[in-house]
């Protein structure tokens, strides 16, 4: 999904490559049919739309990233890796999926 959406604003020039690859979950408002990019150029975030034509395949894969991660913890993995304090101030941060 990531790939779609990466190809689509590359083509588009609204992102550049590397923005598109560091498409988080949340970063993604399907409702409103937005995706935001955070420490864009001069590390500032900025909006811009998602195609209609991608939000169902969009929302598919955030379902199959759920269960995936409902899985994974069901099976007693720990959770994901959380970057510098993060573990220490959002003690289950690691097992939620926004």
């Amino acid at each position: 999904m990531s790939e779609t959406i990466s190809y689509y604003y590359a083509q588009q020039g609204h992102c550049r490559a590397l923005d598109g690859r560091c498409v988080r979950v949340q970063c993604m408002n399907l409702d409103a049919g937005i995706l935001t990019v955070h420490d864009d150029k001069g590390q500032k975030g900025r909006t811009v739309p998602l195609p209609q034509t991608i939000l169902p395949e969009s929302r598919a894969h955030i379902e199959s990233l759920k269960d995936l991660h409902q899985n994974d913890l069901d099976r007693g993995y720990a959770g994901v890796f959380l970057v510098n304090a993060l573990e220490q101030k959002y003690k289950n941060a690691a097992r939620e999926f926004i």
